[in-house]
C-alpha cells in the first residue's frame, strides 16, 4: 500500500518540479541573432546590421543602409556570429566572419591587403552571445 501512495506523489513532484524549474540552457534567450553586410561594387558604399531576429531582416536593413548611397548593393555576407569589413583608400576591400571579433577583423584586413594598401576596419560587430 505504501507504494501506491508514493507513486502519485512522485508523479506530482515531477510535473510541478518541471513547471517550477524548467531546463536552463547556456544561451539565455536561446535565439540566434543575425548580422549582414551589403556592398556596392561601383562606389564601395556599404550597409550593415546586427542583432536582428532573422536573416531576412538583417539583410533588408543592410541593403537599405547601403542603398542610401548606391543602387547596385548586394549582400556579401550574413552570419549569426561576428563580422568585419575593411576598406582601403585605393579601392580595395575585404570582409569576413568568425565567432570572435578579433579573428573576423584579421581575416577582413588580410583579404583587403591582398589587393590594396592602407586598409582600415570600417565595421566590426558581433551578434548577441558572440565576442
Amino acid at each position: 500500500m505504501k507504494t501506491s501512495r508514493i507513486f502519485p506523489i512522485t508523479i506530482l513532484v515531477l510535473i510541478f518540479g518541471a513547471t517550477l524549474f524548467p531546463a536552463q540552457s547556456a544561451n539565455s534567450d536561446n535565439k540566434s541573432s543575425y548580422a549582414a553586410l551589403a556592398i556596392s561594387e561601383k562606389n564601395r558604399s556599404y550597409g550593415f546590421s546586427f542583432n536582428q531576429s532573422s536573416r531576412r531582416k538583417a539583410e533588408a536593413i543592410a541593403l537599405v543602409k547601403c542603398r542610401q548611397n548606391a543602387t547596385d548593393c548586394t549582400i556579401k555576407l550574413w552570419t549569426t556570429e561576428c563580422l568585419a569589413f575593411a576598406k582601403a583608400t585605393g579601392g580595395g576591400w575585404g570582409y569576413a566572419w568568425s565567432p570572435r571579433r578579433s579573428k573576423a577583423q584579421a581575416a577582413a584586413m588580410n583579404q583587403c591587403s591582398k589587393n590594396s594598401n592602407n586598409c582600415k576596419i570600417e565595421v566590426s560587430v558581433c551578434n548577441r552571445n558572440s565576442n
